[in-house]
């Protein structure tokens, strides 16, 4: 079975010589160990022999960063999310609102995880720009290669140029829930109706997120959370940043391996 190498948690760590031990460890140029680490996201290394797992994992924690093996095929592997416009809080239960008005409550001590932070985004817009076309009929000479080639690399550029890299970001908030409700809720900060707040909704969704979590997190008191959360509701509020969804996702897909892992040794340890 393949196994794969995670962190214990994400802190800065000595990135020279973790490339160093990896490259040394698996053959490979320093330039790609470098590369490797510096964009895994909790999961270091995956599909390797146990013996081979187990010594670089050593040799890591050796260094100082904190890390262990598993086998992959006892990776937790979390259902597709399901984002949801609108919700209803109890005491008991969060409930999604679907399409058609119905509300699916999932019991609070069934969320694990929950994760929030600010996704980036990039658009690419274009601008309208004038376009021509060449006929070649009576009165008009024909066009070469070479007079074609120069007219399509400019029109290239022209739009090149006319193209203008929009970055916006958003808000995103996943719940976890287990197994016998197991389910992959999210919710996007600015496609979200907050009518459930009642008299604590503020004006702008950015406030009316901020409440939204803290009260989810209130009631939800046996989930683990992301730095995302610990952040925001942090008494500094600082908002925490991903590079894209795939990096938000990720993050939780390690993140879940810790929180299951976690609720396996307590079982055991009950």
């Amino acid at each position: 079975m393949p196994y794969a190498i995670l962190l214990n948690e994400i802190k800065e760590f000595d990135l020279q010589k973790a490339a160093g031990i990896l490259a040394k460890a698996q053959n490979i140029v320093y330039a790609d160990a470098t590369f490797r680490f510096r964009n895994a996201t909790g999961v270091l290394i995956t599909n390797m022999l146990r013996e081979e797992a187990e010594m670089i994992t050593n040799e890591l924690n050796g260094a100082g960063i904190g890390c262990f093996f598993m086998d992959m095929s006892e990776f937790y592997n979390p259902p597709a999310p399901y984002t949801t416009h609108g919700a209803h809080l109890s005491d008991d239960s969060f409930g999604i609102i679907d399409v058609y008005g119905r509300t699916q409550p999932f019991s609070w001590p069934n969320i694990v995880l929950i994760s929030c932070g600010r996704i980036a985004e990039k658009k690419v817009k274009r601008s309208a720009s004038e376009t021509s076309s060449h006929s070649i009929g009576l009165g008009v000479l024909p066009i070469s290669p070479i007079s074609r080639g120069i007219r399509n690399l400019k029109s290239r550029l022209d739009q090149k140029s006319s193209e203008k890299i929009e970055k916006t970001s958003w808000w995103y908030l996943d719940l976890f829930s287990k197994q016998p409700q197991e389910k992959h809720i999210r919710i996007e900060g600015n496609g979200f109706n907050y009518d459930c707040l009642r008299d604590n909704k503020q004006p702008g969704s950015n406030e009316n997120f901020k409440i939204l979590l803290t009260q989810i997190c209130g009631y939800a008191t046996v989930a683990y959370s992301n730095r995302g959360v610990q952040n925001l509701l942090a008494a500094e509020s600082k908002e925490t940043s991903y590079r894209s969804r795939k990096h938000f996702d990720d993050e939780n897909f390690w993140l879940l391996q810790l929180t299951y892992l976690n609720l396996k040794n307590n079982q055991q340890g009950a």
